[in-house]
């Protein structure tokens, strides 16, 4: 019996000059093909509306070309196999590829199960209309095509034509040396890139997308899986997903036959909006819905950007544009080079720039913005804790709600403004505008007695900070329309908290303490609610003015009244100076008792005069 059987095997048909006996067709006897055919033809590729490939594989055809029957030859493996020489073969061929069998015509190749064709040396195509071109190339379940040297694509509807390449699970696509791509609706493009999870692009070389893209977009699809609509419109592309859409295989979008480039590009944003795209050489996407674009750079986590060289956007919804910026944190933005925004809601612009808290914002080159809303505009300058403004060239704020806005100004503690050129303001300025509240468009003080109108602008909104209103905003104060800028810029600095600040807007001035006011150049407001508004003036107390050049009012209520004068008292408010000590020098002030001894000195040298000196 067994002798029998193996009498029977070996009279087989092989497929060549032999009549066929089956739809499956295994070029020689070191290919298999097994399996059961489809009952349709396989799938054929056509040219200027001729035939040229079928199953993958390259045909020729005569006549018009437009009907397997037309096919001449094909090739397996670089050689031509020709009707002329090898009619059996062709027609075997032929028969398979109309049938839909299984065809295996590589050297050593393998194509099993159903209508699956191995054209590649050492091929595999194994489950049902899968294809491996290549040599090496393996192709295996439902509707995957292998067609890079050594590739892989396992699973459904994946294609490896990437040298070495994988393409595993639903949908995938590696078109890069060396590249793989693992999951579902995944894309792996450059040399050494890896796509793993769902919905994934790794475009540039050494990239890696990993993670979960966001994407809803529904897609319908016509023969060889070619998408022809997404989201119910029609396009005209070979892709066969939507991550490998580009401007280059996109020729309709909705019955625009000429696309321009921004119109592609616009609709390629739209449809892979919600994917991880890392597509900068060596960049990296890993999480849901990031994309790295700059070379070497990072985004992972929820909806991060990274389009700068080596930059980072870590967290939620970051930005990373800057050459080795970095965004951590929710909703931050580093857009200058080498520039940092860490927290919620920062933005660093500046070069070498660093926001870190909340609504911070650092634009100045060398910037620093830490806190809370807090901005730091000049270049070298440094705004931190809450709602501070360095805005001048190496100015300093520090606190709350101290503004400096001079070169090399500074503003330390809460209320205190800093607006001449190296001008120091310290101190408590009882700065709040706790007493003001704004909704909508109006602003409401104390009980509400004085009401102002303000425009509805970009800068103000319902429920927004009395910090983002400007004198040229109001419309109206009590109901009177017809005030002055600078009336209503008095009513701003009262409900802002600003006429109750500590001020140096002297060149070089200082205003330390509480509500103190340093205007004059090289002045100095040390104590609580001083003035000094003469050049070189100072004043140290309380509620006292210098207002001469070089002049200095001590105490409180004391007032100057002449250039390069002390003052401890004013006019019909003098004042004595105790416990002075004797002076010694010719420029020495003198105290009582020296007053009091030299008068009685003198007294005693009169008293001792001789009698009758003043007689007549």
């Amino acid at each position: 019996e067994v002798l029998t059987l193996n009498t029977r095997i070996d009279n087989l048909p092989t497929g060549g000059s032999t009549p066929i006996a089956s739809d499956n067709y295994a070029r020689t006897t070191t290919d298999t093909a097994l399996g059961s055919a489809r009952g349709s033809a396989h799938t054929a590729t056509t040219t200027a509306g001729q035939i040229t490939a079928v199953g993958g594989i390259t045909v020729t055809t005569t006549g018009a070309g437009t009907s397997l029957d037309d096919i001449d030859s094909f090739t397996a493996n670089g050689v031509a196999i020709t009707k002329a020489a090898n009619p059996a073969k062709v027609a075997a061929f032929i028969n398979a590829a109309k049938k839909g069998g299984n065809i295996a015509v590589g050297q050593k190749s393998s194509a099993v199960g159903v209508m699956n064709a191995a054209s590649g040396e050492a091929s595999s195509a194994v489950g049902y209309e899968n294809t491996a071109s290549s040599l090496g190339s393996s192709a295996v379940g439902y509707f995957n095509e292998a067609s890079g040297f050594a590739s892989s694509a396992v699973g459904v509807s994946n294609t490896a034509s990437g040298r070495y390449s994988s393409a595993v699970g639903y949908f995938n696509t590696t078109s890069g040396q060396n590249s793989s791509a693992v999951g579902n609706l995944n894309t792996a493009s450059a040399t050494s890139s890896n796509a793993i999870g769902s919905n994934n692009q790794a475009t540039g070389i050494l990239s890696n997308a990993i993670g979960s893209g966001i994407n809803t977009a529904v897609i319908a699809t016509g023969a060889g899986g070619v998408i022809t609509s997404i989201d119910g419109i029609p396009i005209t592309t070979t892709a066969t997903s939507v991550a490998a859409l580009d401007r280059g295989n996109i020729t309709a979008i909705d019955g625009n036959t000429n696309p321009t480039f921004d119109e592609k590009q616009a609709f390629i944003d739209a449809v892979q909006k919600g994917q991880n795209i890392a597509s900068g050489v060596a960049a990296s996407a890993v999480g849901v819905s990031n994309n790295a674009s700059g070379a070497g750079s990072n985004a992972v986590g929820l909806g991060n950007t990274a389009s700068g060289i080596t930059s980072s956007a870590l967290g939620y919804n970051n930005t990373a544009l800057g050459y080795l910026s970095s965004a951590v944190g929710y909703n931050n933005t580093a857009s200058g080079s080498v520039s940092s925004a860490l927290g919620h809601v920062n933005n660093a612009s500046g070069v070498y720039s660093t926001a870190v808290g909340s609504n911070n914002l650092a634009l100045g080159y060398v910037s620093s913005a830490f806190g809370y809303r807090n901005t730091a505009s000049g270049a070298m300058s440094s705004a931190l804790g809450y709602t501070n403004a360095a805005s001048g060239d190496h100015s300093t704020a520090v606190g709350s709600r101290n503004v400096a806005s001079a070169i090399a100004s500074s503003a330390l503690g809460h209320g205190n403004q800093a607006t001449g050129f190296g001008s120091i303001a310290v101190g408590n300025g009882f700065g709040a505008p706790s007493e003001a509240s704004i909704n909508g468009n109006t602003i409401t003080y104390g009980t509400g007695s004085s009401v102002t109108t303000i425009v509805t602008s970009s800068s103000v909104s319902a429920n927004s900070d009395l910090s983002n209103v400007t004198a040229n905003d109001i419309v109206s104060i009590n109901g009177n329309t017809t005030l002055t800028l600078a009336q209503k810029q008095v009513f701003l600095d009262y409900v802002q908290g600003w006429s109750k600040s500590n001020i140096s807007s002297g060149i070089a001035s200082s205003a330390v303490g509480v509500i103190n006011n340093a205007t004059g150049v090289g002045s100095s407001a040390v104590g609580f609610n001083n003035t000094a508004s003469a050049t070189n003036s100072s004043v140290f107390g309380s509620y006292s003015k210098a207002t001469h050049t070089g002049a200095t009012a001590l105490g409180n209520d004391s007032e100057t009244d002449r250039d390069n004068s002390i003052s401890v008292g004013k006019a019909g408010a003098e004042k004595q100076i105790t416990n002075v000590k004797a002076g010694t020098a010719d420029t020495d002030a003198i105290n009582k008792k020296q007053l009091d001894s030299e008068v009685l000195t003198l007294n005693t040298r009169i008293d001792n005069l001789p009698t009758g000196y003043y007689s007549h």
